[in-house]
C-alpha cells in the first residue's frame, strides 16, 4: 500500500517487528510518527491502513501500559466497524476489539491490585462478547485463536470448567497450539488447586 512517497507497508512492517522483538518504546515512536502521515485517498486503502493503525494503537499501548492509546484505538474500531467490515472480515475487527478490552482487563489488573472491581468484571465480558462474535464469523484455520481467547477470559472471570472447553475445542481444532495447551495446563492446576483433587489425566 503506497500513495505517492509514502511506503505504507515499510511502516507497518517496522512497527510490527518492534511489537515482535518487545521494543515498546521504539515501536511507540513509530507509530506516532505514522499517524502523522497522510491517510490514503482511496476509501478501501484508507479503510485497511485505519484498521491497521487502529489495531497497532492497542497493540502498542498494551506494551506501554498506555491506557489512552489502548482506549484510542479500540473507539476507533467501534466507530469505523460497519465502514471497516466492507472491505475487512468482521471476525478481524470483532478480534480487535476484544483484544481491546482484554488489554485493558489485563492493565487494570496490572496497576490496580485490589481483587474485585465491577469495571474491570464489565471489560472482560465485553472481551469475551466480542470474542466470541469473532469465533463465529471466524474463516476456517482462524478459530483455534478465538477459542483460546475464549477460553482465557472465561478463565480470568473465574469459570475454569467453560474455559477448559474452549481450550479443548481450540486443541481439537489445532492439536498442536501450544498456547491452548499451556492455558489448559493452568486451568487444570488451578481447578486442582480449588477443589483440592489431583488425578493423572
Amino acid at each position: 500500500m503506497s500513495m505517492g512517497d509514502v511506503d505504507y507497508k515499510s511502516h507497518a512492517v517496522r512497527i510490527e517487528s518492534h511489537l515482535d522483538r518487545g521494543e515498546h518504546a521504539e515501536a511507540r515512536l513509530e507509530l506516532e510518527a505514522v499517524l502523522q502521515l497522510p491517510t490514503p485517498g482511496k476509501e478501501r486503502a484508507r479503510a485497511l491502513w485505519d484498521a491497521k493503525l487502529a489495531g497497532f494503537l492497542i497493540d502498542v499501548g498494551f506494551g506501554s501500559r498506555d491506557e489512552a492509546m489502548i482506549r484510542r484505538g479500540l473507539d476507533w474500531h467501534l466507530g469505523s466497524l460497519e465502514v471497516w467490515a466492507t472491505y475487512i472480515s468482521r471476525s478481524s475487527i470483532e478480534y480487535n476489539i476484544g483484544n481491546a478490552f482484554k488489554n485493558l482487563y489485563d492493565l487494570d489488573c496490572a496497576v490496580n491490585p485490589r481483587p474485585f472491581r465491577v469495571e474491570r468484571i464489565a471489560l472482560l465480558m465485553e472481551a469475551k462478547i466480542h470474542y466470541w462474535r469473532a469465533y463465529k464469523t471466524s474463516v476456517e484455520g482462524l478459530q483455534a485463536n478465538m477459542c483460546v481467547n475464549l477460553g482465557n477470559c472465561l478463565d480470568a472471570s473465574g469459570r475454569v470448567v467453560e474455559s477448559l472447553h474452549w481450550y479443548d475445542e481450540a486443541l481439537r481444532i489445532q492439536p498442536d497450539f501450544e498456547m491452548a495447551w499451556v492455558n489448559k495446563a493452568k486451568s487444570l492446576v488451578f481447578l486442582n488447586r480449588i477443589s483440592r483433587t489431583f488425578s493423572i489425566k
